[in-house]
């Protein structure tokens, strides 16, 4: 068993995969990351392989090497836990975004965002997963 993340960051950008993962760093919060949908795929397997705990929130770019955002969605889609799962979508300004199909509650955050924009999507979805602070 390992370590299970509460939020998964799926996005090419290293920069801005750091910038988001960074941050929910300095707020408590267990996230990883993955560069492309490739990667996020793979590590949704070795957690139902070794019986961990899904992330309750997938922030996901659209346009990704290997898989995109749409590709990776569709292969979750059916998942049982899938209805536990909050993604938040990111695109650039003027990128057409169609709504993802399915059980999963969909939100947008434009890119590039900023710490703010990123803090308060997340504190409107995942309550919980913040800290009280002290």
């Amino acid at each position: 068993m390992g370590d299970w993340a509460d939020i998964m960051i799926v996005e090419d950008e290293r920069r801005l995969r750091g910038f988001a993962l960074e941050i929910l760093e300095m707020e408590g919060i267990s996230a990883v990351g993955a560069a492309d949908g490739c990667e996020a795929i793979a590590y949704f397997a070795r957690v139902l392989e070794q019986g961990g705990q899904m992330p309750s929130i997938l922030l996901m770019d659209l346009t990704m090497p290997c898989m995109n955002g749409y590709e990776v969605y569709a292969q979750i889609a059916t998942t049982p836990w899938i209805d536990k799962v909050t993604v938040i979508i990111t695109s650039a300004v003027g990128d057409e975004f169609d709504p993802l199909p399915g059980p999963a509650d969909t939100l947008l955050l434009t890119k590039p965002y900023d710490v703010n924009s990123l803090i308060s999507t997340l504190r409107r979805v995942g309550p919980k997963l913040f800290p009280p602070k002290t």
